[in-house]
């Protein structure tokens, strides 16, 4: 049964839920650390974000704005990787400093992971 994420505090603090999947951002501002004791960092999963134009306007353009937009997109796409990287260790950093112990799988283990993630589409 689905439940809303505004619930998941309450449900993890009464037991309803055992647990919770989450960037590590989220789980520091949602103070998940406060009512869950534990957190395993899979790396299973990476959300990018994307950058979509439309191909009817994409058309109309030369190749200069072509390349225009295309190294704007790629520049924005590298600072975007850096950003995340930067906020996710942060926020790592200060999730353990409040106590919840934070186990990491080893690269093998993620690999069987991600595999079993891939197979399950």
């Amino acid at each position: 049964m689905p439940l809303p994420y505004t619930e998941l505090y309450t449900a993890l603090e009464t037991g309803t839920v055992d647990g919770q999947e989450n960037p590590a951002a989220n789980i520091l501002n949602a103070k998940f650390f406060e009512v869950q004791k534990y957190m395993t960092v899979t790396r299973h999963q990476y959300n990018p974000q994307i950058v979509l134009i439309s191909k009817v306007f994409w058309d109309k353009l030369n190749d200069e704005e072509k390349a225009v937009l295309q190294s704007a997109a790629t520049e924005a796409r590298d600072y975007q990787r850096t950003v995340s990287r930067e906020v996710d260790a942060k926020a790592m950093a200060e999730i353990k400093a409040t106590g919840m112990e934070v186990s990491e799988l080893n690269p093998e283990e993620t690999q069987k992971l991600q595999r079993c993630r891939q197979a399950a589409r």
